[in-house]
């Protein structure tokens, strides 16, 4: 499973865009090439620009050349070259998303850059033609300018393969269950956050709570292509007023679930239905009664008690 370590760095990101990876040229050859598995949630990939920098003397490489690209992956090669013959080893930072447009407007309206046209047809030609043969740089980490732009942990996606290969291990279940944290808000829609693939769904949850909390966390649902049937319950061994955990058989926090339609066919059309069920631990129990589902109900401005139908469709995220 091909993947990269992830961190905040700080930059002009008004000029160069909020996400950048980092890799380190050893070579003192005038060119080099890199794999950087980015893992990407934005769409149309191929149609924004990679820009590079080096990092000793902030100077942008006039030359790049784009080997391959999509949303899981990008191979690039750029000029290491100087002025006077020879490569400059160092640190070379790889700049995508980089935006443009009226940012500080009341109504901003932002575009991303499309790569730039080939300044140098002949060196583009000769370095695809060398390409096995180029000096291979490391990656050293992806960044994001600040924590608030960062996609690690929920938006960086498995790549298609990675995903097939998961649903394939639990092809007897019509979906998937996957417990998170509430300090990792499931953000995607339409694709599995790594982090879960690696963690595998139907897992344990664990969870600390201080007395009289209100303690939240959530349930992504994930339904494969042409799936049906009844879904699953995750388990539930805890402690009440203290640390719970769910999982194996039974049910987490006391909540099951399952997919059905409006007359109650659970093979039916993917509506989604919770039920919950007691917490006991040696610190006690905690009743049915007391757990919640914000996604599928609530209390209205009036007091009233109302209900949502929530629908898990083919190759999509759900949140609970």
């Amino acid at each position: 499973m091909e993947r990269a370590d992830y961190g905040v760095g700080r930059w002009d990101a008004e000029r160069w865009g909020n996400h950048r990876a980092l890799v380190e040229v050893t070579s003192t050859g005038e060119k080099a090439r890199v794999r950087i598995p980015w893992r990407r949630c934005d769409d149309e990939a191929e149609r924004k620009g990679v820009f590079v920098r080096r990092a000793a003397d902030d100077t942008e490489v006039p030359r790049v050349y784009v080997h391959r690209i999509s949303r899981e992956f990008c191979e690039i090669a750029f000029d290491t070259g100087s002025v006077i013959g020879g490569g400059i080893p160092g640190i070379y930072e790889v700049y995508y998303m980089r935006g443009g447009g009226n940012v500080h407007s009341a109504f901003p309206v932002t575009s991303y850059q499309a790569q730039p046209l080939d300044p140098d047809k002949n060196w583009s030609a000769e370095t695809a033609g060398e390409w096995e043969r180029l000096p291979e740089a490391r990656l050293v980490r992806i960044e994001s300018c600040g924590g608030f732009h960062s996609f690690y942990p929920m938006e960086v996606c498995a790549c298609g393969d990675e995903t097939a290969e998961l649903m394939e291990r639990f092809a007897e279940r019509p979906f998937l269950i996957f417990p998170e944290h509430r300090e990792y808000p499931i953000r995607m829609k339409d694709d599995l956050p790594l982090r879960w693939v690696e963690r595998g769904a139907f897992g344990d949850f664990h969870g600390e709570a201080e007395r009289g909390e209100f303690f939240v966390l959530q349930l992504g649902l994930f339904r494969g292509a042409g799936s049906d049937g009844e879904g699953g319950r995750l388990g539930g061994a805890g402690r009440a007023g203290g640390v719970g955990s769910a999982g194996g058989a039974g049910s987490v926090g006391g909540a099951g679930v399952r997919k059905g339609d409006k007359e109650g066919d659970i093979e039916g059309s993917g509506r989604v239905a919770l039920e919950f069920g007691a917490l006991r631990g040696p610190g006690g129990e905690i009743g049915a009664e007391r757990f919640t589902c914000f996604n599928l109900g609530g209390t209205d401005f009036r007091g009233r008690t109302f209900t949502k139908e929530v629908f898990l469709e083919p190759r999509r995220v759900k949140a609970l």
